[in-house]
């Protein structure tokens, strides 16, 4: 079979009058190619399918897509490539997978893997620093014969990396050293391969692609968004952003909680809960469970909580010892001591695995803060990092708000993070469970929306325990109220 491509070199253009138009364009479509200063050509074996504007490639296992050799000059310090690609099975986390390489350029690599947990796409950046920048983007799943749009932008003097899908900012590299420029490595090789095929021990996924675009300045989001009006919203797949807040005209709430912070807080910390290494039962006056170094109290009507290490992974969780129903309404107001600095979770429908029942069942061993007993250890539930701001030293804030599934660590949906830098609050904070729909609403805004079916990493989650985790790096953090209400339809 005998593959034609429209290239478009806009060579003789005035770069500042270019800014907006690519200076290649590669087109999957039967077409006779418009110039012929390059080598363009698909990957062996590649197969011509239906594409986001007409055919697209997919690759042979073991190749690439679509192969080209560009002049060197092309890639420049700064700039902005866009492709669609397609993935033919549905891909979440499950059994790793190889990475497979999805661009290779001159400037970087772009590779996905499937983890465990989750899907990572990868950006190695070609520099000539022994350790070259990296960012890695985060997504929940890819659904199977959906077209996606990647945009990244690069701007080397200023030491930026953004990362675009279906026209939402992903986030720019996480680094130490984000916003330091890097010098790109020097190279007389002007390849460019696209495409290529994700194999695990169970199937290969070939990844096809469509509409390749390079150009010489980094677009803005406003130009870039006239790229992707083709492309189907976001679900959850990376950060997605949400319109409008939560509905709840059409449900009845019967309060079941409302905790008076204006009292003493009735805390009992988890070293008083063991005798050795036997677990015993709950005080009936303990409200609250503290594990981790760490400490709770009530003051001028706040719950504070407080990590004593927050310098040595002192991680603190905070539980509500009652167990809430499988249908709710939650809602609580942070201060974070700092917005800019700082990482909180949300745990709930939390049980003990097995069905035995409480997150306090006498036969659950000691936890004391370190995230793997509460994610991969004996407790079933879903937690949400609905604040995810940086670690010192470790780059810029990711972005996202991410929801995950126990025991297992399971990305299951991916939002908008509302709080970090946007100062003391309070922020009101609102979880809706019904079923499996899960919503998140920061300040009157949604941030995640998730529809759990139970068909992957478990069944839908029921009634259980409620706790707030805090990183150490958040170090101490204000809650202004903490009300629960059963849900259910009118």
């Amino acid at each position: 079979m005998r593959f034609f491509f429209a290239l478009l070199a806009l060579l003789s253009i005035p770069h500042t009058a270019r800014a907006e138009q690519p200076i290649v364009h590669l087109s999957m479509e039967n077409q006779t190619p418009s110039t012929t200063q390059f080598s363009v050509q698909p990957g062996a074996g590649s197969r011509r399918i239906p594409g986001i504007f007409g055919h697209a490639l997919e690759p042979a296992p073991g190749n690439s897509a679509l192969q080209a050799e560009l002049p060197h000059s092309f890639w420049s310090p700064k700039g902005t490539l866009e492709f669609w690609f397609r993935s033919a099975h549905c891909l979440r986390g499950s059994s790793p997978s190889k990475p497979v390489q999805l661009l290779g350029s001159p400037i970087f690599d772009l590779t996905l893997t499937r983890k465990k947990n989750g899907l990572i796409l990868k950006i190695l950046l070609h520099t000539q620093s022994e350790r070259p920048p990296r960012a890695e983007i985060l997504l929940s799943r890819l659904h199977a014969k959906k077209w996606y749009h990647l945009a990244i932008i690069w701007n080397a003097p200023r030491g930026r990396l953004d990362c675009y899908l279906n026209g939402t900012l992903q986030q720019e590299a996480r680094l130490a050293d984000a916003g330091k420029p890097w010098i790109p490595a020097r190279t007389k090789q002007g390849s460019l391969r696209l495409g290529g095929t994700l194999e695990s021990r169970t199937e290969k996924t070939p990844i096809a692609v469509d509409e390749f675009k390079l150009h010489a300045t980094c677009l803005n989001p406003e130009v870039l968004a006239s790229s992707v009006t083709s492309a189907t919203p976001l679900e959850g797949e990376g950060r997605t952003e949400h319109e409008g807040g939560l509905d709840l005209r059409k449900l009845q709430l019967e309060s079941v909680y409302n905790a008076d912070f204006q009292q003493p807080l009735e805390v009992i910390h988890e070293n008083r809960l063991f005798d050795g290494n036997r677990r015993l039962p709950l005080p009936e006056k303990a409200e609250w469970i503290l594990e981790g170094p760490g400490r709770a109290w009530c003051e001028k009507g706040s719950l504070h909580l407080r990590s004593d290490r927050p310098e040595d992974k002192g991680h603190v969780v905070l539980w509500n010892r009652h167990d809430f129903p499988a249908n709710f309404l939650l809602e609580f107001g942070l201060s974070p001591q700092n917005s800019q600095r700082g990482l909180n979770i949300l745990f709930f429908s939390t049980t003990a695995r097995n069905g035995i029942g409480s997150p306090f069942h006498p036969t659950l061993p000691r936890r004391d803060g370190v995230f793997k007993a509460y994610h991969s250890g004996e407790l079933d539930g879903y937690h949400l990092s609905y604040w995810a701001s940086a670690a010192p030293g470790n780059g810029i804030p990711r972005r996202t708000a991410n929801l995950r599934k126990n025991r297992g660590f399971h990305l299951i949906g991916c939002g908008d993070d509302r709080i970090t830098g946007m100062g003391p609050g309070p922020h009101r904070i609102r979880v809706l469970k019904v079923g499996g729909q899960i919503q998140i609403e920061v300040n009157g805004k949604l941030a995640l929306t998730h529809h759990d079916k139970g068909q992957t990493h478990g069944p839908t989650l029921g009634a259980g325990a409620i706790g707030l985790r805090q990183m150490s790096h958040t170090v101490q953090a204000r809650y202004t109220h903490f009300q629960v209400w059963r849900v259910s339809q009118r």
